[in-house]
């Protein structure tokens, strides 16, 4: 099954296609193939909303996917470092959407969380060495089945605010529009406790001995 798993990237340029090498190597799977417009040819335009610009890329990158037969795509961010085990532990579960932990740019909590309310949001903390349901299931690490992947056009999410647990009104952006997708298809997305990132230029105190920091 892992011969027919392909990573997606929403860009790629010739300073990180070596990087992205090095780590299908490091992971053991050397069947696994990789798909990503390169960062030249994306319909990036300045005017818009980064959110807008960020979706058509994945999208763009999406048909590219899909036009190679595979049972599953893994959605990785440039700025995401997962293990070299990631792969493996998110297919052994067997679930149709399922991604790795990785640090907010802030620090101070985790991509990954639960409705609470109508509209309010609480990201997790510190990550859960299980596996666990989420709301949020963010594109930047995240392996999708094909029929998902199918099915689901990546929005900007950019008309749609909640409130997050320190009170602060934000818009769902890509991954939360997809990730209510999902849900309102009657997917449940989760998270693998097994595959712990790294956010390039992010470090972290959420979790005692846990620091996770590259630049």
């Amino acid at each position: 099954m892992i011969a027919r798993t392909i990573l997606v990237m929403a860009g790629m340029t010739e300073q990180l296609e070596p990087r992205v090498r090095n780590w299908i190597e490091a992971s053991g799977c050397p069947l696994v193939h990789f798909v990503a417009p390169r960062v030249a040819d994306l319909h990036w335009e300045p005017e818009k909303n980064r959110c807008i610009n960020i979706a058509n890329a994945r999208n763009q990158a999406r048909a590219m996917a899909l036009k190679k037969e595979a049972t599953h795509y893994f959605f990785l961010d440039d700025d995401i470092v997962p293990p070299p085990h990631a792969l493996y532990s998110l297919i052994s579960h067997s679930k149709p959407a399922i991604g790795g932990w990785f640090p907010m740019k802030s620090g101070s909590s985790w991509v990954g969380g639960r409705w609470v309310a109508d509209n309010v949001f609480h990201h997790y903390l510190f990550p859960q060495r299980s596996v666990v349901k989420t709301d949020l299931l963010s594109l930047g690490c995240a392996l999708l089945r094909r029929d998902i992947v199918q099915a689901v056009e990546f929005g900007p999410g950019i008309d749609t605010y909640c409130q997050i647990m320190d009170g602060t009104t934000c818009h769902l952006a890509d991954s939360g529009d997809f990730s209510n997708k999902l849900l309102d298809m009657g997917i449940q997305p989760y998270l693998d406790g097994n595959v712990i990132c790294g956010h390039l230029g992010v470090s972290t105190r959420t979790q005692p001995g846990l620091t996770l920091a590259a630049a």
